[in-house]
């Protein structure tokens, strides 16, 4: 759907992007095993880490970046083509607008960050 939305409001200037987050919340911790006992890893899964991914996205700071999904949380920011991850960022403390844009070459190594191909291509 990410990539059907940016090709089609793309002529308008708009910009499609999706955040798959990683995040401990009431609502996760029975899926998130012992994570709930470990301090620092549940404050790596805060919900607030990723309000970076979310304010880089709409900034200025990922301008050409479309039909993209970004899976953040736990100190890891990836870029997801499928379900696959096809590059990442990784941090010990939490993320911020600023290391995202910083790290955007990284994540952006293996794949171009505009609007991704349809996985079938059909000739005419």
């Amino acid at each position: 759907m990410t990539i059907v939305l940016a090709r089609e409001l793309e002529r308008f200037g708009v910009r499609v992007n999706a955040i798959a987050p990683v995040a401990l919340t009431r609502l996760t911790e029975d899926l998130m095993g012992g994570v709930v006992d470990d301090t620092a890893a549940k404050a790596s899964l805060d919900p607030a880490n990723v309000a970076a991914a979310v304010g880089w996205l709409a900034s200025d700071l990922s301008d050409g970046v479309n039909g993209q999904v970004v899976k953040i949380g736990g100190g890891v920011c990836q870029i997801v083509e499928g379900w696959r991850p096809v590059s990442e960022l990784k941090s010990d403390v939490p993320f911020t607008i600023e290391s995202i844009a910083a790290g955007r070459e990284t994540l952006f190594k293996a794949s171009d960050p505009g609007i991704p191909p349809f996985l079938l291509q059909i000739e005419r």
